[in-house]
């Protein structure tokens, strides 16, 4: 081998070091430069970090009509008409999963995760179904006391939907018609086993809450929007806050 490829050779290996070093160097400096950043708020004291979300939160309910409640953010207004159809869409973009809370034996209040049905019915008369085993908790609360809340939650769009009444069981063999076949995993006998069972929530009071569109209290303590029946139940649904 020639000293003049032997040189060749030896400076191409320096210059690609040198690159590499300086390649690894500014990797090294956006990682420093981005765990900083995320240090200083990690390493913000306590007020700070409350001031963080609430200019957050205030950002996203800025506006110049409404009303204000008690945070001071700005509440939209809307009928009882127009409440409800928020309630209605925004339980459909809360997912297939809610929480649903009975009275228990103590008097206290159960609370569990289930997967009801898509929301059925008529804004004017909902309905919400779901399944469960007979000998379940949740059965024999139910058929003890029907009243329950149906809450669901949409963190990423910061709303959440509290449908309030009573829950019944559908009687056969109407309940078939919620049967889902790979609910065969848990009734290997299928929906006439004797074990499965159907329930409906039929509602008589809702409230609905969406940050992201100003969807949020008008009262003074806080409160948030709400609807219930009226007295003659042909007549709809009223403002109850």
């Amino acid at each position: 081998m020639s000293t003049r490829i032997l040189i060749y050779e030896l400076a191409f290996i320096y210059l690609f070091v040198e690159n590499l070093g300086v390649l690894v160097m500014f990797r090294l400096g956006i990682t420093g430069l981005v765990s900083g950043v995320g240090g200083l708020y990690l390493g913000a004291k306590e007020p700070d970090k409350v001031v963080f979300f609430k200019n957050k939160l205030y950002a996203m309910l800025q506006g110049e009509d409404g009303q204000s409640n008690a945070t001071g953010a700005k509440a939209i207004d809307c009928t009882a008409e127009e409440l409800m159809d928020k309630a209605w869409d925004l339980t459909k973009a809360s997912g297939e999963f809610a929480v649903l809370s009975t009275v228990n034996s103590s008097g206290g209040i159960s609370s569990r995760y289930i997967q009801p049905f898509e929301i059925e019915g008529t804004k004017k008369d909902p309905q919400i179904f779901f399944n469960t085993l007979r000998q379940s908790r949740k059965a024999a609360e139910l058929k003890n006391n029907p009243q329950v809340t149906l809450t669901y939650v949409n963190s990423a769009k910061m709303h959440y939907v509290c449908w309030k009444g009573a829950c019944t069981e559908v009687p056969a063999p109407d309940h078939k018609k919620h049967w889902r076949e790979w609910l065969r995993v848990f009734y290997p006998e299928g929906p006439d086993g004797g074990r499965f069972t159907t329930w409906v929530v039929t509602p008589s009071a809702v409230e609905a809450v969406s940050i992201s569109e100003s969807l949020v209290s008008r009262c003074e303590d806080n409160r948030p929007p709400q609807l219930g029946r009226k007295k003659d139940k042909d007549q709809g649904w009223e403002r109850t806050d």
